[in-house]
């Protein structure tokens, strides 16, 4: 990836592909703390808040886990402009729902396509955004923290993908 040549003038435009941001987002994980993305969840998030969430499925959770269902494309990706960002992201390597109920990709750990839990977790997790960092198990972030997520990072306009 930090060899590709970007698809926009930086500065420009904004967007990125979910499969790669993942890769990249557990790639500063493991360079900042030593773990894998999995394990930093498991250790960082999901123990402290006391949630059932992980990040790649293990074994003896298959039978927890719905199949995903393939959507229906509504256009055919070749008919696109070849320069486009919508022609790239849907004509290269691609992912399919199909390989979503594989072994091999319910034990991945695409850290933002591969995370399973409940909806009960996934409240638990975010609960500490609107707490100011606090969780029911205690602090999870800095207030300091918090008040980031809402900085406005760019204010570049998306490149369109239709």
């Amino acid at each position: 990836m930090a060899a590709q040549a970007p698809w926009w003038r930086p500065g420009s435009a904004s967007g990125y592909h979910v499969l790669n941001y993942g890769r990249l987002i557990g790639e500063l994980v493991h360079h900042l703390t030593g773990m894998s993305l999995r394990e930093f969840v498991r250790g960082s998030i999901a123990k402290p808040l006391g949630v059932d969430f992980q990040i790649g499925l293990r074994d003896g959770d298959v039978h927890r886990v719905a199949d995903v269902l393939t959507p229906a494309l509504d256009f055919d990706p070749s008919t696109l402009d070849g320069d486009t960002v919508a022609y790239k992201t849907f004509t290269g390597p691609s992912f399919s729902a199909e390989a979503a109920n594989s072994p091999s990709w319910r034990a991945a750990e695409p850290g933002a396509a591969n995370g399973d839990g409940n909806a009960a977790s996934l409240g638990d997790i975010l609960a500490p955004i609107a707490r100011s960092g606090a969780s029911g198990n205690g602090r999870l972030l800095k207030p300091a923290t918090i008040e980031v997520i809402f900085d406005e990072q760019t204010n570049a306009r998306p490149p369109s993908v239709t």
